[in-house]
């Protein structure tokens, strides 16, 4: 209560008033279906996790499909050498592969995939064994337990420390208890500054844990004060809040303003409605800079 008190405090600083209208909203997920092209890979894992149960793919069956399919994967993608419209052919063959499960099995492996390679292209391009131990891991800890309390060093624990990927995967699978993040908003918001590069690999683990929690708080505030009651629903996707906000920080964050602006326009959109979206991304962004301070100051 102590911390709540003390938000509403620094938040009340801010004289620009910060209303976020259901229209504001639909404009904001149009916005980045239009310039994201993360977004359509997002909405596909939705529809299908909507349909189907993703604990039918930690069956011993399926994983044993999952298994075929990457073990064809293995063996082509080797052979492939350096030639990346090899490889290329090869990770959209194994992805159909996946996605045929999704109608003989209901599993939505096939789409979680797609999700996650679309959130980074360069470090998972092409390593498929990678990611689908990331999203069998973070089911099985979903399965068993499903509580941000319950995040611990070994959700993360691959070959390296996995963090944004296993983030983003608990984000799809469970909308309304993960929120979403990715290291430009990460570090546009300076929420991992209290780790070192000197602290141990699974110290780093720990403190991004415990800052992710921090974020999580954060972003229930901004959703009890600001939001709609009800999640607008977005290409026929009921969308939480958690997505929505994770939009607006895009946009807050965005390098690239001028596209934006132009698509605005020429959605005849940059009147006051437009200019209004524009304001609350970088009004929310401040609200939340502000409420993660008082964890620090």
């Amino acid at each position: 209560m102590l911390l709540l008190r003390k938000f509403k405090r620094v938040a009340g600083m801010y004289n620009m008033k910060l209303e976020v209208s259901v229209d504001c909203i639909k404009l904001i997920h149009l916005l980045f279906s239009l310039t994201e092209d993360r977004s359509e890979p997002y909405l596909n894992a939705r529809k299908c996790l909507e349909k189907k149960k993703f604990e039918n793919c930690l069956r011993r069956k399926v994983s044993e499909k999952i298994d075929k399919c990457l073990s064809k994967w293995k063996s082509e993608i080797k052979d492939c050498g350096k030639n990346q419209d090899c490889k290329r052919r090869v990770v959209k063959e194994a992805i159909a592969c996946l996605k045929s499960l999704e109608s003989s099995d209901d599993c939505c492996i096939g789409y979680l995939v797609e999700f996650l390679r679309s959130w980074n292209k360069n470090r998972r391009k092409y390593n498929l064994e990678l990611v689908i131990n990331i999203i069998k891991k973070v089911m099985d800890f979903i399965k068993f337990g499903n509580n941000i309390n319950s995040l611990n060093p070994e959700v993360f624990r691959f070959e390296e420390y996995e963090f944004i990927g296993v983030i983003k995967i608990l984000h799809v699978l469970k909308p309304n208890i993960y929120p979403l993040l990715d290291n430009p908003i990460a570090e546009s918001l300076d929420l991992f500054s209290q780790i070192s590069q000197n602290d141990p690999p699974e110290e780093k683990i720990l403190k991004k844990i415990e800052a992710y929690k921090r974020f999580k708080f954060c972003l229930d505030i901004l959703i009890k004060e600001y939001f709609p009651i009800y999640n607008p629903i977005f290409r026929g996707i009921e969308i939480h809040p958690y997505k929505t906000i994770d939009e607006f920080l895009f946009l807050a964050i965005s390098k690239d303003k001028k596209e934006i602006l132009d698509l605005l326009s020429s959605m005849k959109m940059l009147s006051e409605e437009g200019s209004q979206c524009i304001r609350n991304a970088f009004l929310l962004k401040c609200r939340l800079e502000n409420c993660l301070k008082c964890f620090t100051s």
